[in-house]
Parts: structure tokens; C-alpha cells; sequence
């Protein structure tokens, strides 16, 4: 079904389920981290990975990304997460992880109609949990807090659209999604730290932000077979985004960034489905630019054409293009380019200077 492939239609359609934010947003910081790779960090376990001893490269320097390929394929992941789950909620935080699943969340959700026939839906939704786990003399506590705010206004030319009878979501029919504009701002935070229950001494902390907007303008795709019908979702966004590590030795690491896509190449995502009820045929991002900015002015820029998946190939994309350049600090001119490729292992990030490196997508736009 097609709400299976798009919470956003979910919540119109069906009246929505429970989205586990934290677990996106704990993928997002993660992958956020890959601009940072060889910088060492505390991991949930309590184990430190890399090597504590070795300098920590300056997180913005204009040349790291053209000087440390493992740096940029972590962002370039990280932006092609964001792109595969556009025109859904993952949009906004894109990325899972199981360990966080044991959130109790709080999860409030209403729904206005304006006198204009647009519709407002807003979402507070926040959780916290926290887990205890013993290493030889020493018991740690991991505790883990998040909390979203989502505010999505729907509209239709000449159409007065209307809430569902709970009061908590839009009223849409299947047809009722073409022609529509669905207009977000959301503010999202996420903490996760790790103490010695013993002393309540903290030995690291992280905390994640993001905050922004994207704008989803969704038409009828024509000429499909009889057999299906297809949606195309336009989709625009801006977000800040902010990641904080702090670790036992008292060092803080601040890494904060702007996302978003570039103006004039928004995503277009073309989704084609079964009307039998089978599900969803294709996935295709046809086209469009995303960026990654910091706050130096350096930036990772990654264009998509005609990038397809399908059930069948899984998480991988089964054909398309995908290439980007890498701009040092104020330069207009790249520093660096790169393709992507892929096979049934993930994606190999492959640079102009004969540099590869192997990387696994977070998100999966077919399940």
C-alpha cells in the first residue's frame, strides 16, 4: 500500500502510526559523525573506538574534506540518506537504529482547519529511557532523551480540506494527494549519555539538533499503465543542524552544518504503485541537488538522475546517476569530485584523485 512507503500518506490516510523519532535522529547524528571519522568517541557499549592518543584533526578546516576521503564519504552518505527518504517523514531525520526502541514516547498530535481550507496538523512527541549494564567493578547507565516538534500545513488550490474525526490528522482520499502542498517547519533534539552509576561521574554525552523546513508539492504521474498509478513529490528543505560530543578527558568536539537543497534543483521523487494492492513498483529520485555547508563556508554538493530502486534490488538502487563536487572554504571552483556506484554490498564512493572507499547507506526506501 502506498501508506506502507510514505508515513506522511499514512497519517492522512489511515491515521498514522507512532514514528520512532529517536531512532532516526540517533542515525542522522551517527552519520553526521562521518565527517569526524577519525576522531575517537564513546559508543553505547562504554568502549572507546580509535585510537585516544592520536591528534583529532580541526573539525572545519576548508581541506578536510579534499584531504581525508573517509571524512567526506561520511558526509556524502550522510546526504544520500537524506535523499532517498524524501517525501516522507524520514525527510526530517533520516536513519534507524533498534537501540533505542525501548522509548516510551509521549506523542500528542492535533489537528486545525483554517478559514482558508487549509489544514494544520502539529505533533509533540518526546521519550526517554535508560539502560543499565555492568563492566567488571563498574555499573554504567546509558540514558537516552528526545523530543520532536512538527508542524505540517496542508493545502489545495480551490479545495477546503477538512480533519478526520479524532481531531488529530487530515482528511485525504487517494485522490486527494495530487494537487497538494504540504508545507513543514519541525525542531528536533536528542541526548544520549553515558555515567558511572557508582560515582555519577559522566563519561561522555552527545547531543543533537536539527531544525528547519522543507516544503513537499505532490502531482500525478501520467502515461503509467493501467495497472498502476504514481505520485511525484517535489520536495525543497533548509535545516541546521548541530552535534555536540563531549568525552571522559573533558574534550568537546562542536560540529554543526546546513542542509538543505539547492535552489533550483529541488528533489524529485517519482513513486509508481500497483493499484491491485501489491505495493510499490518503483522508487526513482529523477533528479535534483542536495548540500551539505559549514560553517566556514566549505561544502559537499551531491546531484541524482533518474537514481531507481525497487523491491526486488532492496536497499540499493538498481540504476541512475549519482556525482558530486567537494568546495574548499569560499571557492567557487571544486576542490574534488566523485561518483557513487553501487552493487548488492552498498555503494562505493569513488573520487577524482583514484580514491574508493566502501559505505552503507542508513536508510532503505523500499521497506
Amino acid at each position: 500500500m502506498l501508506s506502507r512507503y510514505l508515513n506522511m500518506w499514512e497519517e492522512a490516510c489511515r491515521g498514522g502510526i507512532v514514528m520512532r523519532l529517536c531512532l532516526k535522529m540517533r542515525g542522522a547524528a551517527l552519520r553526521l559523525l562521518g565527517v569526524l571519522a577519525t576522531i575517537s568517541f564513546v559508543a553505547a557499549c562504554g568502549t572507546e573506538i580509535g585510537n585516544p592518543k592520536k591528534p583529532e584533526p580541526t573539525p572545519l578546516e576548508g581541506s578536510i574534506f579534499l584531504t581525508d576521503g573517509t571524512a567526506a564519504a561520511g558526509l556524502i552518505t550522510s546526504l544520500f540518506d537524506d535523499a532517498s527518504a524524501s517525501g516522507t517523514e524520514s525527510a526530517d531525520a533520516a536513519g534507524s537504529e533498534s537501540t533505542l526502541a525501548l522509548l516510551a514516547p509521549k506523542d500528542d498530535r492535533k489537528c486545525e482547519l483554517a478559514a482558508d481550507g487549509t489544514v494544520t496538523v502539529t505533533r509533540d512527541f518526546s521519550g526517554e529511557m535508560s539502560v543499565e549494564k555492568k563492566r567488571k567493578k563498574k555499573t554504567y547507565v546509558t540514558s537516552v532523551s528526545g523530543a520532536d516538534l512538527v508542524s505540517r500545513v496542508y493545502s489545495k488550490p480551490g479545495v477546503s480540506l477538512a480533519c478526520n474525526a479524532a481531531g488529530n490528522h487530515v482528511r485525504l482520499g487517494l485522490t486527494g494527494f495530487f494537487g497538494l502542498t504540504v508545507s513543514t517547519t519541525f525542531e528536533r533534539t536528542l541526548h544520549k549519555s553515558i555515567t558511572e552509576k557508582e560515582t555519577g561521574k559522566e563519561i561522555w554525552a552527545r547531543n543533537f539538533s536539527s531544525k528547519g523546513t522543507n516544503r513537499w508539492d505532490v502531482s500525478r504521474i501520467e502515461g503509467l499503465p493501467a495497472t498502476s498509478f504514481g505520485l511525484a513529490t517535489t520536495e525543497q528543505r533548509t535545516a541546521s543542524r548541530s552535534l555536540t560530543i563531549s568525552k571522559k578527558d573533558g574534550t568537546v568536539v562542536d560540529v554543526s552544518s546546513d542542509v538543505g537543497t539547492i535552489d533550483g534543483t529541488p528533489l524529485v521523487i517519482k513513486s509508481e504503485f500497483d493499484k491491485g494492492g501489491s505495493g510499490l513498483i518503483s522508487r526513482t529520485i529523477s533528479s535534483g541537488t542536495v548540500y551539505s555547508k559549514q560553517p566556514n563556508d566549505s561544502r559537499i554538493e551531491t546531484s541524482f538522475s533518474d537514481v531507481k530502486y525497487t523491491p526486488a534490488g532492496g536497499c540499493v538502487p538498481e540504476s541512475g546517476k549519482i556525482e558530486g563536487k567537494i568546495f574548499a572554504e569560499g571557492q567557487s571552483t571544486a576542490g574534488r569530485t566523485y561518483v557513487v556506484e553501487f552493487d548488492e554490498d552498498g555503494m562505493t564512493i569513488k573520487f577524482d584523485n583514484g580514491e574508493s572507499i566502501v559505505t552503507q547507506p542508513e536508510h532503505c526506501p523500499v521497506e
